[in-house]
């Protein structure tokens, strides 16, 4: 009888102090600078797809100027958006490397083969060589980051490697610089030259029409001096 009255005082007890206290197991810590994102990693075979929705969901979480990748299978470019820029390069052009806290896309050549364009005005501006972003916590790279880089480059080979190496870039557009440029030796040709001369550019090349002549020639091949002599302006290659 006594031993049913201790055991009836203990689940007594235990009721009025809300339950059995269990023992705390030990988890898992969190990274430091860690979030509460629960995406999934994607595994070394993972579709494009599936890459694609790991790396914007890390962006949504970590990255605060809307940041979003994807692919275009027409032109077989990248193109990384975020509220300044819409960037866009070939598949086999660029890898993803990581910059002290930050990612970012780089041209392997170390040429400019990330073609920009402002988002706000529209205006393409001058390529680029390497365009960094972050995401991180606290100033931090997250832990996810290293990693998100290596399934990134995997997924630009598959897609060099399915694009065969061919593509067919669009004819770069001209950047603000080069529109505005133009648009002031135009207007002192239309004042100063009776020959209705105007200059534009096409692709990489100057090209040159009047009444008497059209003339066309790769940039990097031309100069411009002055022949004091006969006071012109020669263009030489």
């Amino acid at each position: 009888m006594k031993t049913y009255k201790i055991i009836l005082s203990l689940a007594i007890g235990l009721l009025l102090n809300g339950g059995p206290v269990m023992a705390q197991q030990p988890g898992v810590p969190n990274s430091p600078n860690r979030g509460s994102s629960n995406l999934q990693e994607p595994g070394s075979n993972a579709s494009v797809g599936e890459v694609l929705r790991y790396a914007n969901g890390l962006f949504d979480t970590y990255n605060k100027y809307n940041s979003v990748l994807n692919v275009d299978m027409l032109t077989n470019e990248v193109v990384f958006t975020n509220k300044f820029s819409e960037l866009r390069a070939y598949f086999g052009a660029i890898e993803f490397r990581r910059d002290g806290e930050n990612m970012g896309l780089f041209c392997k050549a170390g040429d400019s083969c990330l073609s920009d364009r402002d988002v706000d005005s529209g205006l393409i501006e001058d390529p680029r060589s390497q365009y960094t972003f972050g995401i991180k916590v606290d100033g931090i790279a997250v832990p996810e980051m290293d990693g998100l880089i290596v399934h990134l480059n995997r997924m630009l080979g598959k897609l060099a490697a399915q694009s065969g190496g061919s593509y067919t870039p669009s004819v770069p557009a001209m950047s603000a610089v080069v529109k505005s440029n133009l648009k002031v030796i135009n207007d002192a040709f239309d004042r100063y030259n009776g020959y209705e001369t105007t200059f534009s550019v096409e692709g990489n090349r100057l090209k040159w029409v009047s009444t008497v002549a059209s003339v066309s020639a790769p940039l990097e091949d031309l100069t411009f001096y002055i022949n004091y002599k006969n006071k012109w302006m020669v263009m030489k290659c």
